[in-house]
């Protein structure tokens, strides 16, 4: 016993320290992240204002934005001449989200030489369709004088899909249908943010102790219910007061980070839990009850995270509002069938797990599932801290 209780303090101390020297790794990465962008402020502020200009509204982190990248440099080497492009990242300035009225990431916005704003997108925006639209607008661009054209390079598996997925949704009803069925799943796949639920789930159902499929899927199914709707109500809520569809701020991360920490050390056996205890009946009632709740905290932290994928779904939506609500409404419902369906997955193969490694209270391969899970949850919530 007094061995035992040894080895058990010893394993809280050096999950402490790890978390520690993990805080101390997230402050000296913001820290670095914060000179680079401070270095390279007065760069743009330095642009000639005599041509038109693009300006996007994005992060760093989210993916669209992460391939929107290629785009703004490839527009900026042919038509740097005669086109000001420009990129603010809301996460280190969110003052200019507001400013510019910005619903969700990434936004391009298209300005007019005195600063008139002529048009706006949201998602991501090819190359081609972006120079294509200054046309309409009747700006022609032309390649930079004397500068080699960028040669066209083939797009990347992931550009290629968003491309192919924002036309689907754009398309007749069946094909619209499965492209944000499609969205709604990589929206999880692709996304740090929303990949931290499934080991978050995962542990959650094994802490309740040995569970039927069904009772593992109903209690994933709650968890993904809650983040849909509290991503639905931070949107409604954040895009009423005026901001960023989803930005909470950096409080939310902050506080979704806390409850990971604490959900983390529990299941590395670190620290109780009030609601620990499987097995017992009214555990099982709790299980369903907690589920939810803990999607609904989930939830708070994916904000523009979430919307920064949701961008053309939404868009799509509001342009089909007037006329034919119903059909834009479905297609949010299909997408978050889609979202759904990758953590329920997770959260249901939990059991077929537990069986195959004939899990018990006191199987050893449960336990270091258990840890694993547990790991991953406290790396998600450092990632939550960093992205604040």
């Amino acid at each position: 016993m007094a061995t035992s209780a040894a080895s058990a303090r010893t394993k809280r101390v050096l999950a402490i320290l790890c978390l520690l020297i993990g805080l101390m790794g997230v402050m000296w990465l913001r820290r670095a992240s914060k000179v680079r962008d401070n270095t390279s402020a007065p760069v743009a502020r330095a642009v000639s204002s005599l041509r038109p200009r693009l300006l996007e509204l994005g992060s760093v982190t989210c993916v669209p934005c992460k391939m929107m990248e290629k785009v703004l440099e490839a527009l900026r080497h042919e038509y740097g001449n005669q086109l000001r492009v420009e990129f603010i990242d809301v996460g280190q300035n969110p003052e200019a989200g507001t400013m510019h009225k910005i619903r969700m990431i990434p936004t391009q916005i298209l300005f007019a030489p005195d600063g008139t704003e002529l048009f706006r997108h949201e998602g991501y925006y090819a190359k081609e369709d972006i120079v294509e639209k200054w046309e309409e607008l009747g700006y022609h661009l032309q390649d930079n004088a004397g500068e080699p054209r960028t040669p066209a390079k083939a797009p990347g598996m992931l550009d290629s899909v968003f491309m192919g997925l924002t036309k689907a949704i754009e398309g007749s009803w069946s094909v619209a249908f499965a492209g944000a069925f499609i969205w709604g799943i990589l929206s999880v796949l692709l996304s740090p943010c929303h990949l931290a639920g499934i080991p978050l789930i995962v542990g959650f159902i094994d802490e309740q102790g040995r569970s039927s499929t069904r009772r593992a899927f109903l209690i994933a199914l709650l968890f993904s219910v809650g983040i849909l709707v509290t991503i639905g109500l931070v949107g409604l809520v954040t895009a009423a007061a005026g901001r960023m569809m989803g930005d909470v701020g950096r409080s939310g991360n902050y506080f979704v980070a806390t409850v990971f920490f604490l959900v983390g050390l529990h299941l590395v056996g670190v620290i109780p839990m009030p609601f620990s205890g499987p097995g017992q009946v009214n555990m099982k009632r709790k299980g369903m009850l907690a589920a939810l709740i803990l999607g609904l905290v989930f939830g708070i932290a994916l904000g523009p995270c979430t919307f920064a994928y949701m961008a053309p779904m939404l868009a799509v939506t509001l342009k089909l509002a007037a006329a034919n609500l119903l059909y834009g409404s479905l297609l949010l419902a299909v997408y978050g069938i889609g979202h759904c369906s990758v953590i329920v997955l997770a959260g249901t193969f939990t059991e077929v797990v537990q069986r195959y490694l004939n899990w018990n209270e006191k199987s050893k391969g449960a336990d270091r599932l258990k840890e694993v899970c547990g790991v991953l949850v406290i790396l998600s919530g450092l990632y939550m801290l960093y992205a604040a």
